[in-house]
């Protein structure tokens, strides 16, 4: 039985790896039109910088600080039909330094409006690979809805004020996996720029399950009145992406968490209070995967923070290196993204892309 749509990931989500030059430069080689952009020094310590089409080129917000958002001149300066391209600003293009570049596809810059909710928005979806881009002003009443364009419920959330100082809320839900998330609501908030426990609270974001919407607090982190939010909206596909949780075990013998796919890309963290950590099979190219970044600080890329096996149905923990990885009584959650799906869409084994 086929349990996929989408047997190249590659054309939904793609990593460049490159040297900086100090200068304008052509990343290419990226399959698709980029609409997120997200990028990261690995051996220098910069800031992570986050780009989207819909809030245009130049625009940057930075994962691990809370800034508003910022006109960055020399930042991606285009989205090209194979890639982007940026300016040479150091954080982004240094000259001799390497860097990352991860980038989704949603709808090629093209937005739609949204009056799903109780608050408008603008919305850029990729209904096939379940990743929406969402723009909204927010209204200052908590328990407000706003539309993503998805079709289908969300397993994660991240919401940006765009105007002010304040954290990157980000919201896992459930529904999704039908796990009950360490005894927790249906949906926490915790947040990318630091870290932060999960907790359930009365500025939390809520992944409702609904399948057009989801719905904030009153929070500065996602709906003060008059202000610009940006939210990255994530759904699961089968055999492309899985969004869930798994308990540590604390071996060396570790946990085996089932995907359904190969993963390439891996976003994870304890509830607790930890880091939350990205991974991929780009950087670290064979078993056991080690080169990590954290995303709540400029850090250079650190081997090892996990020790993890990329396998063709999932990913197997190796040994407990720090918190954020394989600690016995813990709960993770974790976003991934396919390799290779472990059957294609006509039913039959794949091979790696």
């Amino acid at each position: 039985m086929a349990i996929t749509t989408i047997d190249n990931p590659k054309e939904h989500f793609n990593i460049s790896l490159y040297t900086g030059t100090g200068s304008s430069q052509a990343i290419t080689g990226v399959g698709f039109k980029p609409d997120l952009v997200w990028t990261k020094g690995r051996n220098v310590a910069y800031d992570h910088y986050l780009f989207d089409s819909t809030r245009g080129v130049q625009k940057r917000l930075m994962a691990n600080n809370l800034n508003a958002e910022d006109t960055l001149g020399a930042g991606v300066t285009a989205f090209g039909t194979d890639g982007f391209t940026h300016g040479g600003e150091d954080g982004i293009g240094e000259n001799t330094k390497t860097f990352v570049g991860w980038s989704w596809k949603a709808n090629g810059g093209t937005t739609a409006n949204n009056t799903d909710g109780d608050i408008d928005s603008v919305t850029q979806a990729n209904t096939t690979a379940g990743f929406s881009i969402v723009t909204y002003t927010g209204d200052g009443t908590g328990g407000q809805k706003v539309g993503h364009g998805l079709g289908t419920s969300l397993g994660l959330l991240i919401i940006k004020n765009r105007d002010a100082s304040a954290g990157w809320a980000a919201s896992y839900a459930s529904q999704v996996t039908g796990d009950s998330l360490g005894g927790l609501a249906e949906a926490f908030y915790s947040t990318i720029s630091d870290t932060d426990a999960l907790a359930n609270n009365g500025d939390s974001v809520l992944a409702t399950g609904n399948t057009s919407v989801f719905a904030i607090g009153s929070g500065v982190e996602m709906n003060t009145d008059g202000q610009k939010y940006v939210a990255y909206c994530f759904s699961e596909r089968k055999g492309y992406s899985k969004i869930g949780t798994y308990g540590g075990n604390g071996s060396t013998n570790g946990t085996f968490v089932y995907t359904g796919f190969k993963p390439r890309f891996l976003f994870f963290r304890s509830t607790i209070l930890c880091h939350t950590v990205i991974v991929d099979s780009t950087r670290s190219t064979t078993n056991v995967i080690v080169d990590s970044v954290y995303t709540d600080t400029a850090g250079t890329e650190i081997d090892p923070i996990v020790d993890i096996d990329f396998v063709s149905n999932g990913f197997k923990w190796r040994n407990v290196v720090t918190n954020e990885s394989n600690v016995s009584g813990q709960t993770y959650v974790y976003y991934a993204i396919a390799e290779n799906p472990f059957v294609s869409s006509k039913g039959t084994p794949t091979t790696a892309r």
